[in-house]
């Protein structure tokens, strides 16, 4: 099994898509720092699952997605994939192939994906734990992680030994199993306090249940006196309506009488009123048209106005246009005699204009001949100068060729004396490094006794820390056992508070009163509320109030009554109330023993003595059963008498034992007192353990910064002694590169003496050929001149035929502009006559509609006058017609006014009519109210209806009846309060009770289940882990001799008897040094330890693939040797990607990865194969 792909998009510096094939074996990745080689690494962390942020080396996620360059924008989102071959099926999956993606967008949103299928981190993370492979596992290391593998904090170190042990899983399984317990047992407590409470309310419902069968009774029997009564009342009341009715019927009669003839009035008033609305309708209709003939008569006179207007304005218009049209004949004449005048004066320019074509012609051909002449003569020189040129150039290359020859020769000469020179400084330099690697190798061995000693003092001094620290958790340990207690309890006494805050146990009622007392007069609280008791005889008072301690307690009766009213309209509230105004007053007589009453037991305000006489006195406390005979007689067989202890003995000769009501107010107080005490005990020994802690902890500081002091010297001691390795290792490179470079100055000073000879010949040569190339341009010099010479003269000439040719042709030029300016003139006034034809013949058509228009104006304003003497007559007429019009109108008004006077008359005595049936009616309402009011206090009170049949009154008493009903109600009072809902309530706190009882069970059973689980869980993570522990025990012994042959590790478990919390202690000893600590390993010894570890682990549980991040960055030569050695040897089972800048590592590769940054922030990727029979490669870019 191994990574066959990884597939890189926008990640960090990788902009462009990028595929990376893997093999088995060592595949190395390298390249130059900052070019992206651990973005790589970085990739495969964050695909198999790693969330922080820092160990991505960003501080935030959004950083790990490409974020621009100067030549490329900011991508949007990154992505990788990570293809597994899981051929040994290693992954818990079912497919050979396995590939991972995950997306990242700026958005904040990301994405996975299972073989392209959308999944979640968490089935990633599941996929990769316990098998060595996970974003936390060993199969990721870089150079900083030796440090944390070999550190001095036990969770870093045991996270990998139970990574290889595969324990990890069982250890989530174990925390969420005791989160689930802690529930378990949260509930458990919480239900047993709410099944003590609910089975006292069940016991307490059940006598409640017995007195209000008795009151049920009565109640019926109360029933039907009270409708028997109801009957004889409404009886009564139907007798006294009858007359009341007989008079109103009379008073109705005569009023229907009277509106018959009011009726028949109106109808008059109404054919009357129709008459007039008509007449006043025509009078309206005339008054318009009389308005509409004058508003016509207006407008004709209007239109009258302006046709007039528009004949005078149009007979002025054509005066104006004939004086237009005159003017433009003696405009077009001038234009005619003009024309006629430029065409004479172009006819005679004609013959100049052909003697200046003719000369400028005769002269163009001259100029041509001397031009072509001209143009030869340049030929020939251009070629000469082109000869001149070339073998100058010539010259010129050959003179700086024999200056650079000259120049070289020179600097060579130097850089031989200059070799020399150096050789000679190396060969002193070597003789000086040899004396002080002598000097370096001494201070060394001095050194390493001196670390040696410190090492022992500080392993002495770390045993008295691990005793200080066992002492310290022991400690811690109590503190944490007692701040549990403490929550526990604070938590049961919040519960007890919130019980007596909302009132639990008691009715529902009750609890709605007491919640809302401020809405309700005379509430106090409950019986529990008013007084206090000792924990001596709490359980006597609890057993003699019994479920009276819940009840409310009122003032008087009248606002008890109230409340028993509010609650009855509820219809779904029960409640029990005691009214003080009804308690007898207090006998202020001392009986005999009065102090063995239980009344004497309690304390209240002198208020309500009276009410706990009421409920008390019959109960007498006795110290046991032996005194119960005495007592009776004095007390007499009434009395109910109780121990101490629960027992009770009735005075109906009832015995029972009762225990204390755990669900009782008073219980209630008492634990919650209770708890407050214990809570106060827990908070002491808290403090006093706290004390304890911080007296141990200052002593264990004291030794920890005494340790630390040694550390840091030991620290300063191993850095002196690294310092001085590091100085030898200088040196001894430094004398190899001395020796190297001795070698290679001889060989440069050979080379330059063979070059100097080169220099010296090939100076000889351009020195020849300088001289020769002197000589010849001189002669071509000569003949240039020549050819010069004569090119003057014919330029000369050129010049004074192209002025005599640029002279005529201005002539000709000018001659043509003054015809060209006569033809434009005989244009503009061809086109001037076209424009005066176009108007005059706009100004003859304008004429014409002139005429027109008048000869209809004046046909308009004839027709007009005739019409307006129509509308005259028309006008005279309608004025007449409104005058009869107007005396129809006055006279149905008149009429109209008379009838309704009649009618005022007659309403009045209507409106007397309408106030005596008012009166009436009024007692008929009366009387019904008061038989609906008895209707209602029936519906009400009984639920039902008064019977229709007829009674013989005279055989009937009411008052007899009324004293009956009296004497019931007074019975029902003294039962007293009852539950109205107990029946209801009584099976529903059963049937509550026997699901509490169930679930009770239940919790039991499943604390049990999971104690088990967790004592399961623990023994086979135990067992597992400690085989493992010593499987990698071995194994280190083993793979930290290949490393150093003679030497010997060991990893121990300390400090706890429990091995998943032991500390692990890792002990290492190079061959020829005594054991040591970790921290006082060199690097490069560090690094091969940690890396022996992670092989011992690897033998135990093998990891499919390992990713070193540089981390052989410490080690010389030698140990890159024994490293590379032992990893060719696990590689045949493992797959190694190696991040490297060392070339030892690289040799022993079968692939290599180049990164590089061909261009700024942007990593590309180049791979190598290296070929198992030659060195030869193949190289493919990516």
């Amino acid at each position: 099994m191994y990574i066959s792909k990884l597939y890189i998009h926008g990640f960090k510096s990788f902009l462009n898509k990028t595929n990376l094939q893997f093999g088995e074996g060592i595949t190395t990745v390298i390249g130059p720092n900052g070019c992206g080689k651990t973005n790589i690494v970085d990739a495969i962390r964050w695909i198999l699952g790693e969330q922080k942020q820092s160990v991505l080396r960003s501080t935030r996620m959004e950083d790990i997605i490409f974020n621009g360059t100067k030549h490329h924008k900011p991508l949007g989102f990154c992505e990788v994939s990570l293809t597994i071959h899981n051929n040994r099926g290693v992954l818990p999956i079912e497919y050979d192939e396995v590939e991972v993606t995950r997306r990242v967008y700026r958005s904040g949103e990301s994405e996975y994906l299972l073989n392209k299928v959308p999944c979640r981190l968490k089935d990633i993370t599941e996929l990769f734990i316990d098998t060595g492979m996970g974003a936390h596992a060993y199969s990721v290391m870089e150079l900083k992680m030796v440090d944390t593998i070999l550190s001095y904090n036990p969770a870093d170190r045991r996270s990998m030994f139970e990574e290889a042990a595969g324990v990890k899983h069982y250890k989530k399984q174990r925390r969420s199993t005791f989160r689930q317990l802690e529930t378990t047992l949260n509930d458990l407590s919480r239900v047993k306090d709410i099944l003590s409470e609910v089975n006292d309310k069940v016991r307490s419902l059940g006598l409640q249940l017995k007195r209000f069968e008795r009151h049920k009774k009565l109640a019926l029997k109360l029933k039907s006196s009270e409708i028997l009564l109801a009957q004889i009342q409404t009886q009564i009341l139907n007798e006294t309506e009858i007359p009341i009715n007989q008079k109103l019927n009379e008073v109705r009669n005569r009023h229907l009488t009277l509106s018959g003839q009011l009726t028949l009035d109106e109808s008059l008033i109404s054919q009357n009123k129709k008459r007039f609305e008509d007449q006043k309708l025509i009078l309206e209709n005339m008054n318009k048209e009389i308005s509409d003939t004058d508003r016509e008569l207006r407008s004709l006179n209007d239109k009258i106005l302006v046709w007039t207007e528009q004949k005078k304005s149009n007979e002025s218009r054509i005066l104006q246009i004939t004086d237009e049209k005159i003017l433009n004949e003696d405009r077009k004449n001038s234009l005619v005699s003009q024309i006629q005048d430029i065409q004479k004066t172009m006819k005679e320019l004609q013959p100049k204009i052909d003697e200046y074509k003719n000369n400028y012609e005769q002269l163009t051909s001259e100029l041509q001949i001397i031009n072509d002449n001209l143009k030869s003569h340049d030929q020939a020189q251009n070629k000469i100068k082109y000869k001149l040129d070339a073998n100058t150039r010539s010259l010129y290359n050959s003179q700086a060729e024999l200056s650079q020859v000259k120049s070289n020769l020179s600097i060579n000469s130097e850089d031989i004396n200059r070799k020399h020179v150096v050789k000679e400084e190396s060969i002193d330099l070597l003789g000086k490094l040899q004396f002080e690697l002598e000097e370096i190798s001494g201070k060394i061995k001095k050194q390493e006794r001196i670390n040696s000693t410190l090492s022992i003092e500080l392993e002495s001094q770390e045993e008295k820390r691990s005793v200080f620290e066992d002492d310290l958790f022991t400690k811690k340990e109590q503190l944490l056992q007692y701040n549990v207690d403490l929550k526990n309890e604070i938590n049961r006494l919040q519960f007890f508070k919130e019980l007596v805050l909302k009132n639990e146990g008691i009715s529902d009622g009750a609890k709605y009163i007491l919640s809302n007392k401020n809405k309700f007069d005379g509430v106090i609280g409950t019986v529990s509320d008013i007084i206090s008791v000792d924990e001596k005889y709490r359980k006597v008072i609890e057993i003699g109030l019994g479920s009276t301690s819940e009840y409310i307690i009122t003032d008087t009766y009248k606002n008890a009554l109230k409340i028993l009213t509010f609650i009855r309209e509820q219809g779904n509230l029960s409640i029990n109330i005691i009214p003080l105004d009804r308690m007898p007053a207090l006998d202020q007589h001392t009986t005999k023993n009065e102090t063995q009453s239980a009344i004497t037991k309690i304390k209240c305000d002198n208020e309500y003595k009276p009410l706990m006489n009421f409920l008390l006195k019959n109960l007498v406390l006795i110290e046991s059963e032996a005194q119960l005979i005495s007592s009776k007689k004095s007390f007499g067989d009434h009395i109910d008498f109780v121990t101490l202890s629960g027992e009770y003995f009735g005075a109906n000769n009832t015995i029972k034992i009762l225990s204390r009501k755990k669900g009782s107010t008073l219980g209630r107080r008492t634990q919650i007192s209770e708890i407050e005490k214990k809570i106060a005990k827990l908070e002491k020994a808290n403090d006093q353990i706290t004390k304890e802690i911080n007296r141990t902890e200052s002593d264990a500081n004291k030794l920890a910064k005494y340790i630390d002091q040694s550390m840091a010297s030991l620290d300063g001691q191993i850095k002196t002694l690294q310092s001085l390795e590091s100085k030898k290792n200088n040196i001894s490179y430094d004398i190899k590169h001395n020796v190297k470079n001795i070698e290679k100055i001889d060989k440069e000073i050979v080379a330059a003496n063979k070059q100097n000879d080169e220099l010296i010949n090939k100076h000889s040569d351009l020195t020849k050929i300088t001289e020769s190339l002197k000589d010849e341009n001189t002669k071509i010099q000569k003949e240039l001149n020549k050819k010069e010479s004569s090119l003057i003269s014919l330029r000369v000439n050129q010049n004074n035929v192209q002025q005599t040719v640029q002279d005529a042709w201005v002539k000709l030029i000018e001659i043509k502009k003054e015809c060209e300016g006569y033809e434009y003139r005989i244009n503009s006034s061809t086109q001037q006559q076209k424009d005066l034809d176009i108007q005059s013949e706009r100004i003859n058509n304008e004429v014409e509609e002139c005429k027109h228009s008048i000869t209809k104006l004046a046909s308009d304003l004839e027709l007009a006058d005739i019409k307006k003497n129509e509308i005259n007559i028309l006008k005279n007429d309608q004025l007449d017609n409104k005058v009869v019009i107007e005396s129809d109108y006055n006279k149905y008004f008149e009429e109209m006014e008379g009838l309704q006077e009649g009618i005022r008359d007659q309403q009045k005595v209507k409106e007397k009519n309408i106030f005596e049936i008012q009166e009436y009616e009024i007692k008929l309402t009366e009387i019904q109210k008061e038989k609906q009011l008895i209707q209602q206090r029936i519906q009400d009170k009984h639920d039902s209806e008064i019977p229709a049949e007829v009674l013989n009154l005279d055989e009937l008493n009411e008052s007899e009846l009324r004293d009956s009903i009296d004497s019931i109600d007074r019975s029902i009072q003294r039962i007293g309060p009852v539950n109205m809902a107990v029946s209801e309530e009584f099976d529903q706190e059963s049937g509550r009770l026997e699901f509490l009882t169930g679930q009770h069970d239940d919790l039991v059973e499943s604390e049990i289940t999971l104690k088990e689980t967790i004592s399961k869980i623990d023994e086979e993570v135990k067992i597992k882990f400690l085989k493992v522990f010593e499987e990698i025990r071995v194994n280190f012994n083993k793979t930290y001799a290949m490393f150093f042959e003679g030497g010997t590790a060991d990893i121990r478990l300390i400090g706890d008897e429990d091995p998943l919390e032991s500390d692990i202690v890792i002990t290492a000893k190079p061959p020829g040094k005594r054991t040591q600590t970790i921290r006082m390993l060199s690097a490069g010894e560090k690094s091969l330890t940690a890396i022996a570890l992670l092989f011992a682990i690897y033998l135990v549980k093998p990891s499919p693939f390992c990713i070193l991040d540089e981390v052989d960055a410490p080690l010389d030569d030698t140990n890159i040797g024994k490293f590379t050695k032992v990893l060719k040897e696990f590689s045949k089972k493992t797959q190694f990607i190696i991040v490297t800048h060392n070339k030892l590592t690289m040799d022993k590769s079968d692939y290599l990865y180049g990164v590089t940054q061909e261009e700024d922030g942007v990593s590309s990727i180049v791979s190598v194969k290296f070929s198992s029979a030659d060195s030869d490669s193949q190289i493919a870019s990516t």
